[in-house]
Order: C-alpha cells, then structure tokens, then sequence
C-alpha cells in the first residue's frame, strides 16, 4: 500500500505541475469547446474549411487560404486550379439518393474552378461511410479533371463499402487533419498575421484540431506519466494493481450514480411510468429505457437516455436522449418511413433514433466528469439534478408524440401477435 500512494503521489505531483502550465498558457479557453461545436462535421468542421477556402469568403485574404491550401494539402493534378475563379459551397445537394446508391447524396466541400476542374472534399470526424459514398461522388464529376479528397482525423482510408472498386491515388487522395490541414492552417495564421480577429480564430481552430489529434501538451504529461511508471519494480506493480482495479472501481461508481438517477427519476415521473435501467457497465450503451405502463412491454419505441459508461462509437461518447425505436424488429421496419415523418430532425443514426439530443458535453468515460460523481459531493447532486431535470421536461413534453408512435405500431403489432401467439 505504501508503494502505491507514493507512486499515486509522484503522478498526482507531475499533473499538478502540468495543470499550472496550462493555466498559465491560457489555452484552455477555445470558443469552439465552449459552443460544444467540436464535434459537428457540418456546422463547425465543413463549414469554417469551406469559409477559410472560399476566395469571395469574409476573411478578405482573396484566393491566398486557398492557393496555400493547393500548394501544401491537393495532389499534383491539382496545381493548375484557378484560385482566384473559384466556387467552394459546403454541403452541395447532388440529387436524391438513386435506388442503387450510384448516384446522388451531399458533398461535404465542393469547389469548381471556371474551367471546370473540380475538388471534392469528403470529411469525417466520427461519422461512419455510407454505402457507396465515394463512389457515388466519382460517378458526380465523372469526366472532369481534378480530385476527390477523403479527409479524415489521421488519415484513415475509406471503407471497402463506400469506396466500391475505387483506387486510391488514383479516383481520390488520403489527407488527414493530424498534418495536412494543421499544416495547412499554420499557413493561413502566418498570412492572417494583419487580422487579429481572424488570426486568433485560425489560431483556436488549430488548437481545437491538435486536441483531437493528439498533439497538445497531453503527449508531453503522457511520456512523463509513464517514464515515471518504468521508473522501479516498485512503481511499475504499483500501477499493474491500479490499473487492474481502475475499471472495476469505475463500473461501481457509475452503477450507483445511475442507480439512483433512475430511482429519483421513477419517484419525479410516477406510477404512470416505468423506468427501466440497463446497468452492463462494461459494455456499450448502457441506458436508462423509459415508457407509460399502459405500452411500456412492447419494447417497440421507448425514451432513452445513454450511453451511462460513455462508450458510444458514433455520438463521441457524449451522453444523449431522445426516442428509440427498436429497428430489429420486423413490425418497427414496417412501418419506420411513417414513424420518420413525425420529426423535423433527422439523426445520424434514424435507424435507431427517430430524435436525439444531447445533454451538454457529459462524457462519463472522462475523466473530468467522473470526478462529478463521487459520493458525498454537491457536485453529484447538481449533476443528478441537472440530468433528471432535463430527461423527465422531455418526456413529459413528447407524451403526445410517443402515444402517436404507438398508434402507428399497434396495428402491425397486433398482427405479428395473432400469427405467431406472442405477447408483448
């Protein structure tokens, strides 16, 4: 025991030290964290690119963001692009998505020069491809000479179902914001140079890519952290026991924090509802299912609250909300289409989620958020409250919409009930 609070207590030292230097950096101020826009591919990630590139865009730099751009980041086919006469839209509809998925969809950056050369930029933060994306956007251009640019975090390459039996360096090109847009936007800073305003903004976007990718002052605490690990047989044992028993110690805590949510949530919402609490922390998505008695059993479509342990792989990991429905079952598939045109939104996932929110920037796989939920804190109970708080406004505010769901379930459910004698 011994060993191990004295190997707790030269890393406890080494973070400290680390925190002073990031106070004293200022960096932790980004006024995209602060927006919570860090992870939205559309409204922050496409559309400040296609800004920073568009030669008419409000930065007043002209073409230069963007002749940097084609001198560091394109391929060679692209060194003939005409800058100064080029159109960059974000988000350019292509047409309906055809039956076969060849033709149609959204392209993330599109930008034509007035000779008919083309750049297409598809940009993944943590979406998923979809079926023949790539592919559908090489059938767009077609003949035209230029490129397709596939722009991930670190340069990943696109999957085998949404590229088809393109070629890369061939039909499209790899880049990655982990060096080329870094790289890229180091360049624009040095031209923004006369423009505080912009300057400082290229600045925090920098930073808020560096994050993402790994190269803040993170990397640096993380080889200190483990040098100091390796630093004796001592050390070393201590942080095998700490690290066999982090996980365990962390389900346990996560377990009671949720337990009691949901305890306070059944209390706030009554007997007209049953709240149901999925509680396998040491996989993805536990969650919090909620529903009136009178339809709860049917398990078709339900208020949820997840992912309790902040393991999702396609939401960040932030905790969201919203109504689910269960698309495995072959009544929900029926009759999905009609369910969709109740809502406005359309989600990443509208498979599973018909509408989704998320509830400020929880992570519970964090670190920064576990310590919110220790026992004994003000800071749990306001995290408690803030959470049921939300939850429950929603569900009260959409019990009208879930018994019209329900409505258009029950027919085919009653149908899948009498051929095969289930009971829901």
């Amino acid at each position: 025991m011994e060993t191990i609070n004295s190997l707790l207590y030269q890393v406890g030292a080494i973070l400290k030290g680390y925190a002073v230097l990031k106070q004293n950096s200022q960096d932790h101020f980004n006024i995209f964290k602060i927006l919570q826009m860090q992870s939205d591919e559309v409204r922050l990630h496409s559309t400040l690119l296609a800004e920073l590139l568009n030669p008419r865009g409000s930065h007043c730099k002209g073409e230069a963001f963007l002749e940097k751009f084609i001198a560091t980041v394109t391929p060679s086919q692209c060194k003939e692009f005409n800058c100064r006469h080029t159109r960059v839209t974000a988000e350019k509809f292509i047409g309906p998505i055809s039956p076969d998925q060849t033709q149609g969809g959204r392209i993330d950056i599109y930008m034509e020069d007035n000779v008919g050369q083309v750049i297409l930029i598809e940009n993944k933060i943590y979406a998923g491809d979809q079926p023949k994306q790539l592919l559908r956007y090489h059938n767009h251009i077609n003949e035209k000479p230029g490129t397709i640019l596939y722009l991930t975090l670190k340069g990943d390459d696109a999957s085998g179902d949404s590229k088809g039996h393109l070629v890369e360096g061939k039909h499209y090109s790899r880049i990655s914001y982990k060096r080329d847009i870094l790289r890229w936007l180091d360049e624009c800073h040095q031209v923004s140079s006369d423009a505080p305003v912009l300057r400082e903004t290229i600045k925090q976007y920098s930073d808020l890519v560096k994050h993402y990718t790994g190269q803040t002052t993170d990397k640096k605490l993380h080889m200190d952290i483990r040098e100091t690990l390796l630093l004796s047989p001592q050390n070393l044992t201590s942080a095998y026991y700490i690290a066999s028993n982090f996980k365990h110690a962390k389900h346990a805590l996560l377990k009671e924090f949720w337990s009691e949510v949901a305890e306070k949530l059944r209390k706030e919402l009554g007997e007209a509802y049953d709240v149901y609490f999925k509680e396998n922390m040491d996989k993805n998505y536990p969650a919090l299912f909620v529903n009136e008695r009178s339809y709860f059993t049917q398990w078709q479509v339900q208020f949820v609250l997840e992912p309790l342990n902040g393991k999702s792989s396609w939401m960040r990991n932030c905790l969201y909300y919203g109504i689910w429905c269960n698309h495995q079952k072959a009544e929900v598939q029926q009759v999905h289409t009609k369910l969709l045109k109740l809502f406005n939104q359309k989600t990443k996932n509208p498979k599973w989620w018909l509408q989704l929110n998320r509830i400020g920037d929880l992570d519970f796989g964090n670190i920064s958020t576990l310590k919110l939920v220790l026992p004994g804190t003000q800071e749990r109970e306001e995290l408690q409250e803030q959470i049921i708080k939300t939850f429950q406004a929603y569900i009260l505010e959409n019990a009208a919409l879930m018994k019209k769901l329900v409505e258009i379930l029950k027919p085919v459910e009653n149908v899948a009930q009498a051929s095969t004698g289930a009971t829901y």
